[in-house]
């Protein structure tokens, strides 16, 4: 039986409403201010915990992150849960079952077993035998720990007006629009999969790596079937992604990217690139950090551009070159290849022999719903939009061949 979850909607309306009046005129000060703001849907958190739930193969509804792991591919369908699929036709991909997750937005693997998060826990999976998966191990109150309330979890959020009365002696009702932050890819050992530049999760050697709004958290894979959490660092509201190459650790945030190294069993901060606010994905071919920055009601100010940063210095970032980008999302390198998610503009391929002259080298574009990330497997691009994920072969870069399309529920 599928089971209904009820959201209750909370709307916090600041209203501390005062008759004030000026001496001598019994004039009034108060005044009502309305704005659109992101109102947030909670859900209780028993619910969030027993929405765990394996079936056969369903309807994709919100495409979210990618996950490749051998011939299994996997998709998260965003805070509902994770699709798994057979991919080892490229051009057939088959759906071999739904995994019921509420909340869940990010996914990744090493082995036999799947870590993916499930409002503020960090659940273990074992999917050796895709006909008989189990829920293995659960870490309460790990990560995202901010968007518990009471017994309940933000879920999502929901645009919505706010009356405010206040003392406010200007005269006259103001409508504004404030923008809140709402909800927004490695190396390791044999076995371990592979993630798209938006993931928040991350494997580093025998450490599982967790990024929530504020912090990065490790976790002991000594043990896969049973992660045990080493510690957090706070580093700063507004993160959002991060990706591995060897011992190094590049967070991507609102503010900039964040450097980190594995050192003597323990993760150490070199560095902070900073930019304007915007929202960040990063990813880091040898000695070169591509970075899309884009600039948006809930990202921020920032311009939207590509940069393009020296890291041979882990501790002393250097930007090399901005290039204006449409709308920048996900990307992902291959050897010469740079192929980025251009929101509206599609899936970009370029090739990024010079640097300095990316965007005159533009090799193809392969037009997309809001194209958001992608990962690239040799000569195979995995692409997640808005319509649904998109496959390629891009042997010839120039002239990318689409080899399979799994839409989403219209």
């Amino acid at each position: 039986m599928k089971k209904v979850f009820s959201l209750v909607l909370s709307v916090t309306l600041l209203s501390s409403i005062s008759a004030i009046f000026l001496s001598g005129c019994g004039t009034s000060c108060t005044q009502t201010r309305t704005y659109v703001t992101m109102i947030e849907v909670f859900a209780p958190l028993s619910d969030v915990r027993n929405s765990f739930a394996v079936s056969n193969p369903t309807d994709l509804v919100e495409p979210g992150k990618i996950h490749v792991n051998g011939n299994r591919l996997y998709i998260v369908d965003v805070r509902k849960g994770i699709h798994i699929y057979d991919n080892s036709n490229p051009s057939n991909p088959v759906a071999l079952k739904f995994i019921s997750l509420q909340t869940c937005t990010d996914v990744f693997t090493r082995g036999n077993y799947l870590y993916a998060n499930q409002g503020p826990d960090l659940v273990t999976l074992d999917v050796s035998d895709v006909s008989n998966i189990q829920l293995v191990d659960r870490l309460n109150n790990i990560i995202f720990s901010n968007l518990v309330k009471g017994d309940s979890f933000v879920v999502s959020y929901k645009e919505g007006e706010v009356i405010d009365v206040v003392e406010d002696c200007s005269g006259g009702s103001t409508f504004f629009f404030e923008n809140d932050v709402v909800f927004s890819g490695s190396s390791g050992r044999s076995g371990t999969g592979i993630s798209g530049s938006q993931s928040r999760l991350a494997i580093l050697n025998n450490l599982l790596l967790a990024v929530d709004q504020s912090s990065v958290s490790s976790f002991s894979l000594d043990n896969p079937a049973k992660p045990t959490k080493l510690g957090s660092q706070v580093i700063q509201d507004g993160l959002e992604t991060i990706f591995v190459q060897e011992n190094a650790v590049f967070v991507g945030g609102e503010n900039g990217m964040l450097i980190m190294s594995f050192q003597n069993g323990s993760l150490k901060t070199e560095s902070f690139f900073f930019h304007s606010r915007g929202c960040d994905p990063v990813v880091v071919d040898n000695d070169l950090a591509f970075v899309t920055v884009r600039g948006s009601s809930p990202c921020g100010p920032a311009m939207n551009e590509l940069h393009v940063i020296d890291v041979s210095n882990l501790s002393s970032p250097q930007l090399i070159v901005s290039h204006e980008m449409e709308d920048p999302h996900g990307l992902a390198t291959r050897d010469s290849l740079l192929l980025i998610c251009d929101g509206e503009a599609g899936m970009k391929i370029f090739n990024k022999n010079n640097i300095i002259t990316i965007p005159q080298h533009l090799l193809s574009v392969q037009k997309a719903q809001s194209a958001f990330d992608v990962i690239v497997l040799g000569n195979q691009a995995i692409l997640s939009a808005t319509e649904g994920i998109i496959q390629f072969d891009i042997t010839d870069p120039a002239n990318p061949v689409k080899l399979s399309t799994i839409l989403k529920k219209m």
